[in-house]
């Protein structure tokens, strides 16, 4: 497994977490938001033996609606969220297509339904589900497979870095499983549609958001 990340210090505790799970794990460190890092790291992943998955996972967690987001802030979403996925698909697309490969886009629940204020972000998650479709369609004849998982609410750094703990638990009430996902609840859904066990499954996107949106709740 190789992980990606732009933080050193990040990537070296995951690669050390993984190693010690008994899984062979090897850390490069890139920015998805730079075009010349992204082919670099694409040039990397060429010379990988036996490449049969790529999860873009890279984004940001941008705030802002249509009346208030600058012009800049939109391009640096997109940038991330979307053709770093993008671009690293066309990239690596010929190397997946020797293993029957598949892609995986890391989405969100956003890109189904706007909360207030969230314009920004569910607009690049939204941009990124339609390429999902898009890439999903040009591979399918190389036997590349391209799908997305769309994360309700997820436990990470990040979300708690927003939120107070009394303000998690009670967005942990609107969910009809009754919690808010864990990010192994993320990684066994994304470690699915990698597997043969999701070989005739392409171009969708898998929701995990413990029911929420099924329930009008997009939390």
């Amino acid at each position: 497994m190789i992980c990606v990340a732009r933080s050193a210090g990040h990537l070296e505790s995951t690669v050390a977490s993984l190693r010690a799970d008994g899984i062979s794990a090897r850390g490069l460190t890139a920015d998805l938001s730079v075009a010349a890092e992204r082919q670099s790291l694409a040039e990397a992943l060429q010379d990988t033996v036996d490449l049969r998955a790529v999860v873009n996972n890279a984004g940001g967690a941008a705030r802002g609606g249509a009346l208030d987001t600058a012009l800049e802030d939109f391009d640096a979403a997109l940038e991330i969220d979307v053709r770093a996925a993008w671009d690293l698909g066309q990239r690596l697309a010929s190397r997946l297509a020797e293993n029957a490969g598949s892609i995986v886009n890391v989405a969100s629940t956003v890109a189904l339904a706007v909360p207030s204020g969230r314009g920004l972000y569910s607009s690049a998650k939204g941009a990124l589900v339609a390429a999902t479709r898009s890439m999903a369609i040009d591979l399918a004849r190389t036997g590349v497979r391209v799908n997305a998982v769309a994360p309700g609410p997820t436990l990470t750094e990040g979300l708690r870095t927003f939120n107070t703990d009394e303000q998690l638990a009670e967005r942990a009430t609107k969910v009809p499983l009754g919690r808010l996902a864990d990010p192994a609840d993320i990684a066994d859904a994304i470690e699915f549609l990698c597997s043969h066990r999701a070989r005739h499954i392409t171009g969708q996107v898998l929701v995990v958001d413990g029911g929420a949106s099924v329930a009008g709740m997009y939390i």
